[in-house]
């Protein structure tokens, strides 16, 4: 049995763009919960800090994740963010040690 992959992706907004990508980021989560493979994603904001943005992800495969890459919504997310982000996402990847990884 191969490990689900985790992904954790950290966006920072500009503080007058917030509300902007977090539609777009809903919009994305929406989209992205009906992906074959898709276990599970959230996008969560940091309270103190509103334009901070976190999408927690899990896949039950690497070639599930990897897929995700090529959808025409992520695509579309990501070109829509361009401009109302302070600085490239962040993203990391990461196996469960729970299941041998």
């Amino acid at each position: 049995m191969t490990p689900d992959v985790f992904v954790i992706a950290q966006l920072r907004a500009f503080e007058h763009r917030a509300q902007d990508a977090a539609a777009i980021l809903n919009r994305l989560a929406e989209a992205t919960r009906k992906e074959p493979g898709c276990a599970a994603y959230h996008v969560v904001r940091d309270p103190a800090h509103p334009a901070h943005f976190r999408s927690i992800e899990q896949w039950r495969s690497a070639q599930a994740e990897a897929a995700h890459w090529d959808t025409d919504h992520l695509k579309r997310a990501l070109a829509d963010l361009e401009g109302l982000l302070e600085a490239e996402a962040v993203v990391h990847k990461y196996t469960s040690i729970e299941q041998g990884g």
